[in-house]
Parts: C-alpha cells; sequence; structure tokens
C-alpha cells in the first residue's frame, strides 16, 4: 500500500496558517487533482474551485456524475486502473471494498502534521476513529473516507399537497389507516392523480419502513425477515392494488416524479431535500407564486427563510412521521443519524493519486476552521458568505454572492448541519421538537471483520441474499405473490441463500460501543 510522504513545504504552509493567494499562485502552474462527486451538474469552473485554487493552490479537473451510477463508475474505474484523484460524496457502501482492495488512500497514517485541520475536527466533536471506521473502514481504526460531520435530527419528511387535502375535507394523516383513507379519498376526488409518489424506490422504502418501525430490529438482524416488513409488504401491496401509489414505484426515477409533480398531478411525495428538488423550484410552485428567485431568496438570512417557510407551507405542507398506531415510537428515515456525528459520505483520495502534497493541501483546506463544512455547510468561507453572529452562529451576510452558494461547496465541505437561513432546515427543526419525546435516531451497524474470510464470506452471503429480498419485495409489494400465504417461501429461500450464517456473521463481528438507537431528545436543546 503506497503511504503518505511528508512534504516540509507544505509544513511550511499549514504552520502560516494560510495557504499563498493571488494571480500568480493561482496560475496554470498550480498540480491538478481529478475530482469526481455525485452532482451531474458541477463543471471545473464553478465559483467554489476558483477559490480553492486561489487558496490550497490545487487545480480540480472536476466530473460530475449522477448518484445512481456513481459507485458503479467508481468500481469500474478501479477495475481498469484508472481512478480519479479525489471523490466527494463518496459513500460506505462504495468505500469499504475499494478500501479493503486497497484503491483508496488509508487516513489512519494521516498525521496531525500533515492534516491538522482534519484530526482537529475529529478531536473537538469527540468522535471515535476506532469505531466509528466500521462504517467507512476496517473497524479498527483504518478508515479511507475523511467524514463529513452530521447534525443528528430528523432529515427529511414526506409533503403533502395543501389544496388537495382541503378539497376532500381531511386532516394531514398521523397513522397508516388514516393514509391509506385519505389516499382513497383523493383518488376518488381526482382520479387522474398519483396520492402517492417518491423519487426511487430506495425512498418509498425508507419512508414506510419508517411507519412500520423497522429500524427497531435489533442489530445484526435483517430487517427484511421481521414480520415488520411482513407488514409494511402488506399494507403497500393494499396501495398498489388500489391504485394509492405510483404504479411504477419499483422502477421509478426523480426525473417521472418532477415532472408528475410539476404537471401537479402528486399528492403525497417523499424524497430528500424537499424545498430544493427541481420540482420545487419549477412549474408547480411558480404557478402558485412562488419563483426560483424566491427559493434563493430565502437564503439570504434566518427571517427570509422563516417566511419562506411560512408561504411555501401554505401550499405544501410538511407530515410528522407516520406510524401504525397513533403516537407510537419512531425512528425517522434519516441519512444524517447520530454515528457519532458521522455521515454516510464524504471525501476520499485514490492509493494512485497523482500528487500527494497537493491531496492534503485540498483535505487541510476543506477541514479548516473557517471554511463552510466546519460550520454552516453552504455558505462558502467565512468572510465571503457567512459570517459568525453576536452569539457566535455562523449567519449568510446579505451581500454573498450567490453564484458562490449551492452544490459545488454542498458537495465539497465535510458538515451539512442546519442552517439557520435554511427553510428545509426552520421546518425540521420544529418537526423535531414536536416529535422529539417519540423519536429515535438510528445507528447503522458497525461491524469490522478481523479475519478476511469472514468479511469476504460476509460480502458473498450479502451477494446471495440481496436478490432474493428484491425479487420477493417487488412480487409482493405488487401482488404478484401473496405476502400471507407464501411468507414462509420467501423465508424458506432467504435460508438457503444463507440467512442464518449471514446473519451470525454479523453478530460476531458488532463493534461494541456503538448504540443502535438514541433518543432524538438528547440532542435537542
Amino acid at each position: 500500500m503506497k503511504r503518505l510522504i511528508l512534504i516540509p513545504t507544505m509544513l511550511a504552509l499549514v504552520a502560516a496558517g494560510a495557504f499563498a493567494t493571488g494571480e500568480e499562485e493561482g496560475s496554470a502552474a498550480a498540480p491538478t487533482l481529478v475530482y469526481w462527486t455525485d452532482n451531474p451538474n458541477l463543471t471545473s469552473d464553478a465559483a467554489i474551485y476558483a477559490i480553492v485554487l486561489e487558496e490550497a493552490q490545487v487545480q480540480l479537473d472536476v466530473t460530475g456524475i449522477p448518484e445512481e451510477s456513481y459507485g458503479d463508475k467508481l468500481q469500474l474505474a478501479a477495475a481498469a486502473g484508472d481512478m480519479p484523484d479525489v471523490m466527494g460524496r463518496i459513500i460506505d457502501s462504495t468505500v469499504r471494498p475499494l478500501g479493503y482492495d486497497g484503491f483508496l488512500m488509508p487516513l489512519r497514517d494521516v498525521t496531525m502534521e500533515k492534516v491538522p485541520n482534519l484530526w482537529q475536527a475529529i478531536e473537538m466533536r469527540g468522535l471515535d476513529i476506532a469505531a466509528h471506521s466500521g462504517l467507512f473502514g476496517d473497524g479498527t481504526g483504518e478508515f479511507w473516507m475523511a467524514p463529513r460531520f452530521g447534525y443528528n435530527g430528523i432529515c427529511n419528511a414526506a409533503t403533502y399537497r395543501v389544496d388537495v387535502l382541503e378539497a376532500v375535507g381531511m386532516e394531514p394523516p398521523t397513522t397508516t389507516d388514516e393514509l391509506r383513507e385519505v389516499t382513497m379519498a383523493i383518488k376518488a376526488e381526482f382520479p387522474d392523480m398519483i396520492p402517492i409518489m417518491t423519487r426511487a424506490a430506495w425512498a418509498t422504502l425508507m419512508w414506510f419502513n419508517e411507519m412500520f418501525g423497522i429500524k427497531f430490529t435489533p442489530m445484526g438482524q435483517v430487517e427484511e425477515a421481521t414480520d415488520a416488513y411482513r407488514d409494511m409488504l402488506r399494507y403497500l401491496a393494499g396501495l398498489y392494488r388500489d391504485g394509492l401509489i405510483d404504479q411504477e414505484w419499483i422502477t421509478g426515477s426523480e426525473e417521472q416524479l418532477k415532472q408528475a409533480y410539476n404537471a401537479g398531478r402528486v399528492a403525497f411525495e417523499y424524497g430528500f431535500g424537499a424545498f430544493s428538488m427541481p420540482g420545487r423550484i419549477g412549474a408547480f410552485m411558480a404557478e402558485r407564486g412562488i419563483t426560483a428567485e424566491d427559493h434563493a431568496a430565502s437564503s439570504t438570512s434566518e427571517a427570509a427563510a422563516k417566511a419562506y417557510a411560512a408561504r411555501y407551507h401554505e401550499i405544501v405542507g410538511f407530515l410528522d412521521p407516520i406510524t401504525v398506531q397513533p403516537g407510537d415510537r419512531v425512528v425517522p428515515s434519516c441519512v444524517t443519524n447520530t454515528r457519532g456525528g458521522f455521515e454516510d459520505s464524504g471525501l476520499s483520495v485514490s492509493a494512485t493519486v497523482a500528487d500527494e502534497d497537493a491531496a492534503m493541501r485540498l483535505l487541510n483546506w476543506v477541514y479548516q476552521p473557517d471554511a463552510s463544512g466546519h460550520h454552516t455547510g453552504g455558505w462558502g468561507k467565512q468572510g465571503v458568505g457567512w459570517d459568525f453572529d453576536a452569539e457566535g452562529i455562523g449567519r449568510a451576510l446579505p451581500t454573498k454572492d450567490p453564484d458562490f452558494i449551492g452544490e459545488a461547496a454542498f458537495r465539497m465541505m465535510p458538515d451539512v448541519g442546519r442552517v439557520s437561513s435554511n427553510a428545509l432546515y426552520q421546518t425540521l427543526a420544529d418537526m423535531d421538537r414536536r416529535v422529539a419525546d417519540r423519536a429515535f435516531l438510528e445507528t447503522r451497524d458497525v461491524i469490522a471483520f478481523a479475519d478476511d474470510r469472514d468479511r469476504q464470506r460476509h460480502n458473498d452471503l450479502r451477494a446471495q441474499i440481496g436478490p432474493v429480498i428484491s425479487e420477493w419485495r417487488a412480487r409482493f409489494a405488487t401482488g404478484q405473490a401473496d405476502v400471507d400465504s407464501q411468507w414462509d417461501e420467501y423465508l424458506a429461500e432467504l435460508k438457503r441463500a444463507g440467512l442464518e450464517e449471514y446473519e451470525q456473521l454479523k453478530q460476531d463481528n458488532l463493534v461494541e460501543g456503538v448504540p443502535h438507537l438514541q433518543p432524538l431528545s438528547q440532542f435537542l436543546n
């Protein structure tokens, strides 16, 4: 495995507390790193990358790749020996196989002297690298992804058309029975509408898993073999049979949702980033008096965010978590969850990076205390897009450059955070407080294999079990198979694929000391 080389010149730059600036230094002489991330709209000329060049003396050759194909393309690049130098928004399911196979730079030996800002950010949060490296490393301290730091709270919620619920004379649903009643009323009144639609199959499953409490399954056990999962499939099958959910949800796409939403055909929707998804700043909202320009203006201050959210919620409401019984405990479906403050995606460096010194300068820049990721997640460098207020909270400056804000910064920085001038997070913070007494946040299974044979066997079994789950899920949820009469047949096929051995391997290698669920209330002020 290639190890990092300490470059004295870099240390001098770090010790000085800043990197060289100016047109002469930010010239074509700066080394170039090939940078991939999961937003197909990003290009090398984004304003943030000019600041990287100026301050870190690194030119980024940027390629944005659609999220759904990003992991596959990284695997293909590794097989072809043509990895990018730096990978933003790489996720844990890709990090670990690439890391184990030697394609990613090991970061355990990146010392405080090389990237002081990274380690200071980890230490100031009291995070346990040894335990949490099980999410994006080997579970014993080696890790292949510089982490993003997450805010612990509800990160998304389903939305509904306020006018549609008013038209059928019903309140927003709080239970699965109420959701079914409301969607039946909508279908009866508006036959051409799609009562429930999400941006992808995974979003449908996340929302309905949340409703049925599937995340209360103990760590190490396969959720898809539980009674709660069976109940969820039975419910989904009923919605599908009665035309209450998108009939193509198994294979649906975000583009299909966008088109249907802007055509006014969607009543309930679930998918991350509801305030900023294209459908929300397109024709549907514009026809109701809220434009893309209004959306952009909402980010200029906390007051603007709250005002925008109030206008928005007159048209689109957000649902508190739905449960089977009123007031049931719930584990909201969150990408941002506990995990000791780590998120599931961050920044990785190739083991064959063209210029290790440049990669270390980039990492150190990303984690600098006054960079956007450390405090506010979307506002750029302190003094450029935001600054601290009298209470020490990062606030957007009214004169910020709108071209600097947005996806380019978000996809690179380590901390999404809760931004006071973000309308979506204002909404979700309110929801946190409403449901904190019954909501729990999840930590994914943290598994570390001391024996490579166990790790390989685990991966082989997962490859055998996954297709069985996917095939039967589609059949159950669309009525091609009957959940009640064929459930035992499904479990038998899972056992033949190695379910019991798979669960035992997980149990035997779970990292201790990482809680499965934690009360949301403990994270709120």
